[in-house]
This record gives structure tokens, C-alpha cells and sequence, in this order.
């Protein structure tokens, strides 16, 4: 049924984008049948729309991408299983590899909720365990994987954070990298530049062309 509604819908429809999530929850079915199903509608219900896939698909559709990847992320310590079924049944590929390409997408996000987020803080540890994860022995003096996870991502989060309404968002996201790093406003944004002002281009441009695609 959500492989026929995924056919018979615009890749811009909301009910596009909810079949799939339905069809992604049951990739980690303790039916094996169950599981297989899944993929293969994914893959298939994907094609029927574009020969790339899903993969094609959320390379054009941003909205797209940042729901499922939100949905992904926030399963990572609830339900490790289905995210590493998405990523080596749909996407061919190990579940840190999955990973680093949803950072860009949902870290941003993480970071300015992790103050008032106790999933947030969750979703960021599991994140860090996944690209780094724990060594043995382990580093003298001690690394914060978190910390390594957002270094090089503080112009994409601040750029995000800019450009939101709440300006609490922006100070939440401040103190995070403050308290990871010891650096106070000024130095976090020298640190930030000239990326920062590329991502605030770059963000700008990806909202536009999410608005022209509505």
C-alpha cells in the first residue's frame, strides 16, 4: 500500500514523504520477509520516480532529505538496527558512512536544541560515537567526541542559527561551543569566518529553492 501511494504522488507530496517513513519503520521487522519487502519498494517506488533512486531524490529534494535523516537521527540509540538496515539495505553502505552524510543536515538543528533537548543531546552523543568511536586504549589526555564531532561544523551551525527567529537558538548554540572549547562570542565568530559568510550564501540559496519547489 505505501509503495503504491509513493508511485501514484508527486517525490513533493506529503504523502510521498510519509509512505517512505513508513516503509523505512519497518526495516528493522524481526520478520526477515518483512524487512527484504521494505527495501525492495523502497528502491523501487524511488526509481519509478527518478533512475537514481532514493539517493537522487534527496540530492533534490532538501525537505526531503532533512525529514528523513531527523526521523534516522533521532533512532540512533533507541533503534540502532533500522538505521543500519537503512543504510546497508537502501543505501549500500556502513552505518558511519550513512552518518557522516546526514551531519550536515541534522547537526545544526542538534545544536541549538540541545539546551532545552534531552533527545537532542542524546542524538548528538550517538552521532559522535558513530564517527568516533570509542578507542582502546583510550586517548591520553582524553578527547570529547562530541567536541570532535562539531569542531569542524561551527560555520554551518551558525549560519543555521542565524537565520532562525528565535534569537535564543543563536545564543544556545554560542554556549555550547563555549563550553566545549573555552572560546567567548567574538573568538567563536573569528573562528567561523570566512566560512561562515559562504554557509549564510549557501543557506540562503537552499531556502530560496526550497520555495520555488512548493
Amino acid at each position: 500500500m505505501y509503495s503504491r501511494i509513493m508511485v501514484s504522488v508527486d517525490i513533493g507530496s506529503k504523502l510521498f514523504l510519509s509512505a517512505l517513513i513508513l516503509l523505512v519503520d519497518k526495516l528493522d521487522s524481526n520478520h526477515v520477509n518483512v524487512k527484504m519487502n521494505a527495501s525492495r519498494l523502497i528502491y523501487k517506488s524511488c526509481c519509478f520516480h527518478l533512475k537514481g533512486g532514493l539517493e537522487l531524490i534527496l540530492s533534490k529534494n532538501a525537505h526531503i532529505r532533512n525529514e528523513l535523516y531527523d526521523y534516522l537521527s533521532e533512532r540512533l540509540a533507541s533503534r540502532p538496527g533500522l538505521v543500519s538496515e537503512f543504510a546497508e539495505a537502501v543505501f549500500g553502505v556502513e552505518t558511519k558512512e550513512l552518518v557522516k552524510k546526514m551531519i550536515p543536515s541534522v547537526l545544526p538543528k542538534l545544536v541549538v536544541a540541545q539546551q532545552y533537548s534531552s533527545q537532542a543531546v542524546t542524538t548528538l552523543n550517538e552521532l559522535a560515537k558513530c564517527v568516533n568511536p570509542p578507542q582502546n586504549p583510550p586517548p591520553n589526555p582524553p578527547v570529547n567526541p562530541v567536541a570532535l564531532l562539531i569542531v569542524d561544523w561551527l560555520p554551518k551551525v551558525l549560519a543555521f542559527a542565524l537565520h532562525q527567529t528565535d534569537d535564543q537558538q543563536l545564543l544556545s548554540a554560542l554556549q555550547f561551543y563555549h563550553a566545549h572549547f573555552g572560546f567567548d562570542r567574538k573568538e567563536i565568530y573569528i573562528a567561523a569566518l570566512p566560512s561562515l559568510l559562504d554557509e549564510l550564501v549557501c543557506f540562503t540559496d537552499d531556502s530560496d529553492s526550497d520555495e520555488i519547489s512548493k
